[in-house]
């Protein structure tokens, strides 16, 4: 009689395990596409700027704002710095090419 319980649950276990079971035949894996950006940077210290960028940075229109980190950036288009820049509680990034130029 043992053995017929023992049996008859373990069917009940295994019949309800294949009901619950699911067929994934016909799903579709979806396929992405990779791009690859080209850009390169690197951190450089304020000190090590070029003097055109450390001009620019002198000039009027953004003495007020005082530097606080750099990097160079060089992306498909050319290359530029990216510096933060600080007024008070304003933060801004100024990108401004190796010739002293600001980027918009």
């Amino acid at each position: 009689m043992k053995k017929v319980i023992l049996s008859a649950a373990i069917m009940a276990i295994t019949g309800f395990t294949a009901v619950n079971a699911k067929s994934i035949e016909n799903t579709t894996i979806p396929v992405y596409a990779v791009v690859q950006d080209s850009t390169q940077s690197k951190e450089v210290k304020l000190e090590e700027l070029p003097a055109p960028v450390k001009a620019t940075l002198g000039a009027d229109a953004y003495k007020d704002w005082t530097p606080a980190s750099a990097t160079w950036v060089k992306t498909k288009d050319g290359e530029h710095f990216a510096i933060v820049v600080t007024k008070g509680q304003e933060k801004a990034v100024l990108k401004i090419d190796p010739a002293g130029k600001v980027i918009q």
